[in-house]
Formats: C-alpha cells, sequence, structure tokens
C-alpha cells in the first residue's frame, strides 16, 4: 500500500513531531511508498517537504502518478478543497491519507467518493497500527 501526504501536514513530516517523524521512518526504509503527482505534486514542493522530495523519488520510495481529474458529478460531493487528493488517490488506488483537515477526511472516507476499499487516516504516531496494516 501506500499513502498521501497532505500539503497541511508536510511541516510534520520533516519536523520533530512524533506522527510525521514515524510515518517518515516508514517511508524512508520503503515499507510505505508515498504517492503525489499533478496539482498535490505542486502543492508539496512548496512546503517543507519540498527539498526531500527529489530525494524520495529517487530513493525509489516516493511514486509520481498520473492524476485522472475528477467527474464533474463527483466533484459536487466533495465538502473540502481538495478534489486533487481525491483524485490522486482514485488513480493511485492509494487509501490511507496523512491529514488533520477535517472536511477532507469526511470526503476520503466517504465510499460515494472514494469507493471500495475505502479510505484511512493517519494524524497521529497512535495510529501506528494502520502504518503496519499498509505495509502487510
Amino acid at each position: 500500500m501506500t499513502i498521501i501526504i497532505d500539503a497541511n501536514c508536510a511541516h510534520r513530516v520533516k519536523s520533530s513531531d512524533a506522527d510525521g517523524a514515524i510515518l517518515l521512518k516508514f517511508i524512508i526504509s520503503g515499507k510505505l511508498p508515498c504517492v503525489t503527482g499533478g496539482k498535490h505534486k505542486e502543492e508539496l514542493a512548496k512546503t517543507a517537504l519540498g527539498g526531500l522530495l527529489q530525494q524520495l523519488q529517487l530513493a525509489g520510495v516516493l511514486m509520481d502518478v498520473e492524476v485522472d481529474p475528477l467527474e464533474d458529478s463527483c466533484n459536487a460531493k466533495l465538502r473540502s478543497d481538495d478534489p486533487h487528493i481525491v483524485a490522486l488517490a482514485l488513480s493511485s488506488g492509494c487509501r490511507l491519507l496523512f491529514t488533520h483537515d477535517q472536511l477532507l477526511i469526511d470526503d476520503f472516507t466517504d465510499v460515494d467518493i472514494v469507493p471500495r476499499p475505502r479510505g484511512k487516516i493517519f494524524k497521529y504516531a497512535a495510529h501506528v497500527k494502520l502504518l503496519e496494516e499498509a505495509c502487510r
């Protein structure tokens, strides 16, 4: 499995934040690659994680995916302002997201927007079981 890192949490991956540190450990180990593409990649490049993107890609732990835009009918259902993240999940098949954006969480876990398998959210280091399960 893979994970998407929302730009609003990217700073936590590079800081001494426990949640981001444990996630980075899983990514760097190669157990849980990160997925990006399209507008998400542009957003991530502008964050604290931006300087690390090329290194992660060269290490083979960052997958750059071609993202298909959302259909208008799906876009109309969104509560968040992150259609590019939903589109990335649908294009890549990724169903694990690191975010604290509640509206995006609502969209990502809504089976009418992101169909089965259901989207899961990693928010805190206490959710490490989600990361471990994703590595199986």
